[in-house]
């Protein structure tokens, strides 16, 4: 019949003609849920463009800054998978808010030439020094 598994079972023994009739049929049936599977994205995709057009319209504040918008909403989606897309946007709003302003305090192109004022001495007895 066939070869034993660990547990004393067997493996059952298909011919090649037996295995390329289920790939066919497995095949025919991923090639028949496809237009379903694509239909659906494509009625989601749409969807999610519509509610992103309403965001910027709602919020247009944030048009300069769809990198952090974009991190923010995956950083919520990622806390509850499946949630509604405009719950998602609506708990994202004041974080995409604080982002960006701490975004906009940071200074990424320049680096202050005055170090001269720099106090590079720690004082090794403060109390607070190394304590976690």
């Amino acid at each position: 019949m066939g070869d034993e598994m660990p547990d004393g079972q067997q493996y059952l023994q298909l011919s090649k003609a037996q295995e390329d009739r289920i790939i066919l049929q497995v095949i025919e049936k991923v090639l028949n849920l496809m237009p379903e599977v694509i239909g659906n994205l494509m009625s989601q995709q749409a969807s999610n463009n519509t509610v992103r057009k309403e965001f910027y319209t709602k919020y247009p504040e944030f048009k300069d800054h769809a990198d952090v918008v974009t991190a923010v909403i995956a950083g919520e989606e990622g806390k509850e998978l499946g949630q509604d897309l405009d719950k998602v946007l609506a708990e994202a709003v004041p974080r995409i808010r604080e982002q960006i302003k701490v975004k906009s305090e940071v200074n990424l192109t320049g680096v202050k030439s005055d170090r001269k004022n720099v106090d590079l001495n720690i004082n090794m007895e403060d109390d607070s020094f190394g304590v976690l």
